[in-house]
């Protein structure tokens, strides 16, 4: 949106979630004096643990291949805080004749819990055992991630800046980023030399991990006036990042990543066909430091972590055709490439967020994907639609998978192995949406989507999302909004395996229902609203089969929200 194009305006936000007994405000602004303007946003928010359903208990994988689903222990989630999230934002713009530059500005900064990462249940029967794990779990304490951020960019747009150019785009940003991981907590009783070595050695084993990247980033585009009825731009980006990790379970050695790319895009209009094509090249170079945190269990060695250096080449070509006023086709093939990150590569370490052992894989080549997509359009009258339907073949897919012996997964740490590797795979889907206008303020839609992850040689890719439909019914007038909402996600046993072993469970299919119920009223200078919305409303059990902690972290049970706010 042009920053020209906006009004003055301040609002003021409030509001509660009672799921996780959640706070929030926020404050923001834009002004506009003369060539000059200026925004400023202020937000924080905080939660307790948030509430589950009391079926909403750990999913175990039992010694005889069986699935067992336990009861929730508590109401609530146990870590599943947010001891506060705060966020800034600042930025100044200038409209000169034909151009406009900006400088902005953004931090954030949260500290939260990991829920999934206690150690209670793990003791043993006799009343001396539980006594000795609760206090080792008091040591440890819970799993807590801290991170701060900082954002600054620059933007700057000249329109027509020579003879033949439309436009043309420059941004450039530096970011500064950094969390901390890990058990956190301290015993406070007083030990005895010999008691506090051996804690500070705990401590030091399981204790925080800090992750920081600095990163510079550059965009630059050009857009043509058309020329025999072809528009073009062409642009190139780069971005250079250092990525570090210290900490016991620093879980990949510090890296600095440079990635440079050029584009072109062109369009061509005859009457109702619109044809338009892009080329890209792409290279991307990891420049890894010595690592010496490597476990015999990841397949690599020291001398493994070296310079790779990456070079593809994509490309697309696409169509739209209006055959009647109603009625649009479009079609797309794109032949595009990704090289692996450094995550990918040179992982080698327990990682707190997923509940796993990631194992990276040096030798890993870019993906080449070759994808088809067809799609139909209709809108008249109060009737609108839209179906695609698409066909993507990928050599050299980088997924995580799991590592087994024999028939069992392989454990390390306490926690399953999965290392990166390379398949050729099949994804092909369709989305369907559907929408009617029952009235001047009502509207009714629907929508439904799948996807499927099949290993070229056979077998399902793990963690694919389940088939999805909905239903909705919107209502807006001048004072009044409404909605509620129907989504229903089916069962996704399509699960990956490997041998006679699962190395995921399925995912029990759920109903989200939600709906809303909002005011707005104006005076000549001010405008007030009130807002109040139900989620969850069916305390459904909520688990997301792409994520590789649903068994052990579902999502919030049935909660409510309001929130007032106030502009002028």
């Amino acid at each position: 949106q042009n920053h020209a194009d906006v009004d003055d305006e301040t609002r003021l936000r409030a509001g509660y979630t009672t799921v996780d007994q959640g706070r929030f405000l926020s404050a923001d602004t834009n002004q506009r004096t003369g060539n000059w303007g200026w925004s400023l946003g202020l937000s924080e928010r905080r939660t307790e643990d948030y509430r589950i359903p009391s079926d909403a208990g750990e999913v175990h994988v039992e010694d005889d291949g069986s699935v067992e689903h336990h009861e929730a222990e508590s109401d609530t989630l146990d870590n599943s805080d947010i001891e506060y999230q705060r966020q800034g934002t600042a930025g100044v713009r200038y409209f000169g004749k034909n151009t406009e530059t900006a400088l902005s500005f953004g931090y954030l900064a949260s500290k939260f819990g990991l829920p999934g990462h206690s150690h209670e249940e793990e003791h043993e029967d006799d009343a001396v055992g539980e006594v000795v794990a609760e206090e080792e779990h008091e040591e440890e304490g819970e799993a807590r991630v801290e991170l701060e951020s900082y954002r600054f960019g620059y933007e700057h747009i000249h329109d027509n800046p020579f003879d033949g150019a439309r436009e043309w785009k420059t941004q450039i940003s530096y970011s500064d980023y950094e969390h901390s991981e890990g058990h956190g907590g301290a015993h406070e009783e007083e030990h005895d030399e010999e008691a506090e070595a051996e804690v500070e050695e705990e401590h030091e084993e399981h204790g925080m991990t800090t992750f920081a990247k600095q990163a510079w980033t550059l965009r630059s585009e050009l857009a043509f006036e058309p020329v025999s009825g072809i528009t073009q731009l062409i642009g190139i980006d780069a971005k250079t990042q250092e990525f570090s990790a210290i900490g016991e379970e620093a879980l990949l050695p510090s890296t600095d990543t440079l990635t440079t790319g050029l584009f072109w895009l062109g369009e061509k209009r005859w009457n109702d066909l619109i044809v338009s094509t892009g080329a890209r090249w792409d290279t991307v170079s990891h420049q890894p430091s010595a690592f010496d945190e490597i476990a015999d269990a990841c397949g690599f060695t020291a001398a493994d972590i070296k310079d790779k250096d990456f070079s593809d080449f994509s490309a697309s070509a696409g169509m739209a055709y209006s055959f009647t006023e109603a009625w649009r086709v479009n079609a797309s093939v794109t032949s595009a490439a990704r090289a692996p990150d450094a995550e990918e590569l040179y992982s080698c370490g327990a990682h707190e967020s997923t509940f796993t052992y990631e194992v990276g894989n040096p030798e890993l080549e870019s993906e080449r994907a070759l994808n088809i997509e067809l799609g139909l359009r209709f809108d008249q009258g109060p009737f609108e639609s839209h179906l695609s339907v698409y066909r993507n073949r990928v050599s050299n897919f980088i997924y995580a998978d799991a590592v087994l012996e024999d028939v069992d997964l392989v454990g390390l740490d306490e926690l399953p192995v999965y290392v990166f590797t390379q398949d050729d795979v099949i994804l092909k889907g369709a989305e369907l949406e559907l929408g009617y206008r029952l009235a001047q303020a009502w509207q009714v839609s629907f929508m439904a989507d799948r996807v499927r992850g099949e290993l070229a040689d056979g077998g399902w890719l793990p963690r694919m999302p389940t088939d999805r439909v909905g239903l909705g019914l919107d209502y807006n007038s001048l004072n009044w909004s409404a909605f509620a909402r129907w989504m229903e996600y089916l069962e996704q046993d399509r699960v990956a395996t490997a041998g006679n072993s699962d190395q995921e469970t399925a995912t029990e299919g759920f109903s989200l229902v939600s709906a809303g119920l909002g005011y707005t009223w104006y005076q000549p200078d001010m405008e007030y609203s009130v807002d109040v919305a139900g989620t969850n409303l069916l305390n459904e059990v909520v688990r997301y089969h792409t994520s590789f902690v649903k068994d052990r972290v579902p999502g919030q049970g049935r909660g409510f929200r309001v929130s007032l706010a106030m502009a002028f």
